[in-house]
């Protein structure tokens, strides 16, 4: 009776810490740590080419230019008080201007207006502002020394106006070339990005391998293989059947 009381007691017991064991909540499994990204400096960000501001200026400079060959045109430079070598060149400069502006000049303007964000385009058309300016200007001077002073007049305001498009043709295209570099910048530090990323994933890849060969030890401490560092499966050895000796023949006796 005795030992029934105590295996019962035992059971008891026996119950009683399976069911606390089970009553308590379960752990949640700790979740693996990402590794923290790679923080990367962001680029300064360089503000586009203000487009509308071009087209306003190669309005502004059609206007000024179709201006301009109506003033040249008007020039009374048989009346100007030179000699006739230096009127023949001023004559052969004023023809130069005229035929620039018109038949030159508007093809570029056309080509810049249609594709704003070529640095191409822009610079032909401000070193053939340029060309204008370097005649003009001098042409303007002569007015000023030789001729009246309406012509002088004229052709001054269209120097200045000529001048204030080729520096705001000057202005964009700094602006365009910097955004232009910007960008580049930015798309080589993406590609630079990539790469890294890329060369990160393979060693992490590869860095599970066995470096060096694996000597393989048998139970007796004498060396048996070498396996390879790329094979994490060892062969099996291959046993070699011995041959069993050879039995010598029963000889007959002859009684």
């Amino acid at each position: 009776m005795k030992q029934i009381s105590i295996c019962i007691l035992t059971v008891a017991l026996w119950g009683a810490s399976c069911w606390a064991q089970s009553s308590q909540p379960a752990k949640p499994a700790s979740k693996p740590r990402n590794a923290p990204a790679a923080r990367t400096n962001p680029l300064p960000s360089t503000p586009a080419p203000n487009i509308t501001q071009l087209n306003s200026t190669l309005s502004a400079l059609e206007q000024s230019t179709r201006q301009a060959t109506l003033d040249l045109a008007r020039l009374r430079i048989d009346k100007w008080k030179t000699d006739g070598g230096n009127r023949g060149q001023i004559e052969a400069n004023v023809q130069s201007l005229m035929s620039n502006m018109a038949n030159a000049l508007p093809g570029m303007i056309t080509a810049v207006r249609g594709n704003p964000t070529s640095l191409t385009a822009a610079l032909k058309l401000y070193r053939d502002l340029n060309v204008l300016y370097d005649v003009l200007a001098p042409l303007t001077d002569s007015a000023g020394g030789f001729g009246s002073k309406d012509d002088y007049q004229a052709l001054s305001a269209d120097t200045q106006l000529l001048e204030a498009n080729r520096r705001s043709i000057a202005d964009y295209m700094e602006s365009l070339a910097a955004f232009q570099e910007a960008e580049l910048a930015r798309l080589r530090g993406h590609g630079q990005t990539g790469s890294t990323a890329t060369t990160t994933r393979a060693g992490s890849e590869t860095t599970g391998k066995k470096s060096g060969p694996v000597i393989v030890i048998g139970a007796n401490g004498v060396p048996k293989r070498i396996v390879d560092a790329e094979d994490d499966t060892p062969r099996k050895p291959v046993h070699k059947k011995t041959p069993s000796p050879v039995q010598p023949a029963a000889q007959s006796t002859i009684k």
